[in-house]
């Protein structure tokens, strides 16, 4: 019985449960979520962006205002939101030296023009000026009137004064005419003289052979024929060296008058390229003068106004503002990274985030990228490098703002589209990358 009772006393030991099934199942558990992680990392496709910080811009463009030569403000007839049309005044400049250059210019050219029309008319000899219609139908203003009476008393003082001088040498020539003629009558004298003479010295010879006179008088009449003879041929020589004379004296009135003629045409060639260059600077000096007035070159609305106060002084070049187009299409201008370029490209989709709005109250825009730069830009302030993208919003998505108005210049963050990867493409990128330049490199 004692045996029987410790029997029954003996308390029984539990069964212990399999070990293996709990750890099998954790373990397919685990291949199972590994292994649906890896599939999905595969498999999977998630969206890739590229993100580039824009802000909003016209479609056409701003047209910037700037001026070539600088100067004066002397009135300010704009301010920043201000619409202006086409051609208006923004700002005048004072025209002082601009105006006192172009009246100079003004005043030399109507002088080259009267002394042109004076030179012409000594060149041909005519009897008086003929002045241009661009000076007669202005010869009511004094400084005009001046110089045309100026340059007709010019033209009858150089014609006095070459007439004179012809009259002169034609004065001459008479004076000469009158010698010769003188000296001509002397030689018909002496001409006659000797005719007489001679019958009479025929006669004595005559008489002297007969005995009747005796030679001394023969002799005389003889000698008096050859003075004559002399004298004569002395009258003929005069008479010779006066007509030289008169041609020499010709030649000096041919060349008196090619002289001022060959003085006429090197003043008028001159002239006319001064006449030439003074119409050059004319143009530039209206062209500097119509600046002065500083227009819109476009329709649309101030913006970017860099001047502010009257009387401040404009650098040549200098930025003066901006000429936005009002009723322009808006569009976005981001600046894609280098990095992003090889797969960003136009007609990609893209969302558009406002930075100007809050963002919780903002939605994305759905947008497509219409344009990408060909070339990279450089930031100026950043010095970083960028490619120029431009991102179009429909109308559908712009009333998702509510009313709410896009301005140009307002800030953005555009994320473009550039495709799909799986998660495995992005955990496995950058160890391919380092095998690649590794197998470069070697």
């Amino acid at each position: 019985m004692d045996q029987i009772q410790m029997q029954q006393t003996v308390p029984e030991t539990p069964a212990r449960p399999p070990v293996g099934r709990p750890l099998l199942a954790a373990a397919v558990i685990i291949l199972l979520f590994f292994g649906g992680l890896g599939t999905w990392a595969a498999l999977a496709p998630l969206d890739s962006a590229a993100l580039a910080p824009g802000r909003v811009t016209v479609a056409g463009n701003r047209k910037t205002v700037q001026h070539l030569e600088g100067g004066i403000v002397k009135e300010l007839l704009v301010k920043e939101g201000d619409a202006v049309d086409g051609g208006q005044v923004l700002i005048q400049l004072d025209d002082t030296q601009a105006r006192a250059r172009l009246d100079l210019l003004h005043s030399r050219r109507d002088k080259l023009i009267a002394t042109e029309a004076r030179l012409t008319a000594e060149q041909v000899s005519a009897a008086e000026i003929v002045f241009p219609m661009s000076l007669t139908y202005r010869r009511h203003e004094p400084q005009v009137a001046k110089i045309l009476e100026a340059e007709k008393a010019l033209f009858e003082a150089r014609k006095r004064s070459t007439q004179g001088r012809i009259h002169i040498f034609h004065k001459r020539i008479a004076q000469l005419k009158k010698e010769i003629a003188g000296l001509a009558a002397q030689v018909a004298s002496k001409d006659e003289q000797l005719v007489v003479i001679e019958d009479e010295r025929a006669s004595f010879e005559v008489l002297f052979k007969k005995g009747v006179v005796g030679k001394s008088r023969l002799l005389r009449l003889k000698r008096e024929a050859a003075d004559l003879k002399g004298e004569r041929a002395d009258h003929l020589s005069l008479m010779a060296k006066a007509r030289q004379r008169i041609g020499e004296t010709e030649l000096e009135i041919i060349d008196l008058k090619n002289s001022v003629l060959n003085q006429v045409v090197g003043v008028l060639r001159d002239t006319q390229s001064e006449l030439l260059d003074v119409r050059e600077r004319l143009k530039a000096a209206e062209d500097i003068m119509v600046r002065t007035d500083i227009r819109a070159p476009q329709a649309g609305v101030v913006m970017g106004l860099n001047v502010h106060t009257e009387t401040g002084v404009i650098a040549p070049g200098q930025h003066l503002l901006d000429i936005v187009p009002e009723d322009d299409t808006l569009v976005i201008e981001a600046q894609v990274a280098l990095n992003d370029i090889d797969v960003v490209h136009a007609g990609l989709p893209a969302q558009v985030r406002l930075t100007a709005f809050k963002q919780r109250d903002t939605p994305l825009l759905d947008a497509e990228l219409t344009r990408v730069s060909a070339d990279s830009f450089t930031d100026e302030r950043s010095g970083a490098s960028y490619f120029l993208a431009r991102v179009a919003i429909n109308a559908a998505e712009l009333r998702k703002l509510e009313g709410r108005e896009l301005y140009p210049g307002m800030g953005a963050e555009v994320m473009i589209n550039t495709g799909t990867r799986t998660a495995m493409d992005y955990i496995l990128a950058p160890l391919t990358d380092s095998l690649r330049r590794a197998f470069r490199e070697d």
